[in-house]
């Protein structure tokens, strides 16, 4: 436990310099918010799975945000039905804190929400600061 503890915060410290050094100031202002929604909901995870699960997806969200200079959560690439084995959309490993908080933030217009058919060039396009005001 206290391993995971310092795994956390070393996590949680790597996504605030990330976001010191992102581009512009409405996607550093998201990577904080989001950070710090999703550190405080996850806070009172106890099982080692569960938290592995969570250190698991903040490392892959960091790593893909680094990778592709989007701090947004990149959305799965699967059609429904496309693995044979259900008819929804599987959902990566890196978006399920996510999916609770989409709405909220959405709805906040802090974060574009992409539904399941949003189109990918609607997705990749970064928002535009100016349309917002």
């Amino acid at each position: 436990k206290i391993m995971s503890s310092k795994r956390a915060l070393a996590l949680y410290r790597r996504i605030l310099r990330a976001a010191r050094e992102w581009e512009t100031v409405e996607e550093r202002r998201y990577i904080r918010e989001e950070s710090m929604n999703l550190f405080r909901k996850n806070q009172f995870v106890v099982g080692v799975e569960e938290i592995e699960e969570k250190l698991f997806e903040g490392e892959s969200r960091l790593e893909l945000a680094l990778h592709y200079k989007i701090p947004y959560p990149r959305p799965s690439n699967v059609s429904p039905g496309a693995t044979g084995k259900s008819k929804e959309t599987p959902r990566p490993a890196y978006m399920s804190s996510y999916d609770e908080l989409n709405d909220k933030i959405a709805s906040s217009k802090k974060m574009p929400q992409y539904g399941n058919d949003a189109h990918l060039g609607d997705i990749l396009r970064k928002p535009n600061a100016r349309s917002h005001a």
